[in-house]
């Protein structure tokens, strides 16, 4: 998998058709046939072809067409969502404090008057 961090736009659009295209020609469709399937038009995936800015229901057509569409979900996994419920239902921690040290009372100080 290659990485996209240090791409510009224009270089990831063109790989991600490249890969579009491979992928394309592996389920042997033509460019009629994945504009049926997706309802998207020639220009559309020209335009995606060449590495130029086309609208998202267009990629998401095109990518309908040769069913790949599911591979959107790994994009933005599925976060778990906060629910107060299970965080009412724990017991509240309780504050832990330090022993204090047990102070004896033999010192070496002695006291002008015990003199």
């Amino acid at each position: 998998m290659q990485s996209f961090s240090m791409m510009t736009d224009e270089e990831i659009i063109k790989t991600m058709a490249k890969a579009y295209e491979q992928h394309r020609l592996q389920l042997e469709l033509n460019e009629d046939e994945v504009c049926k399937l997706g309802g998207v038009s020639k220009d559309a995936i020209h335009r995606f072809k060449n590495g130029k800015n086309i609208n998202i229901k267009n990629f998401i057509a095109i990518l309908r067409a040769v069913d790949r569409v599911d591979a959107l979900s790994t994009l933005f996994p599925s976060v778990k969502t906060f629910s107060p419920i299970p965080q009412k239902e724990k017991k509240p921690k309780k504050r832990v404090s330090k022993k204090s040290k047990v102070q004896t009372n033999k010192t070496d100080f002695v006291w002008g008057e015990d003199l």
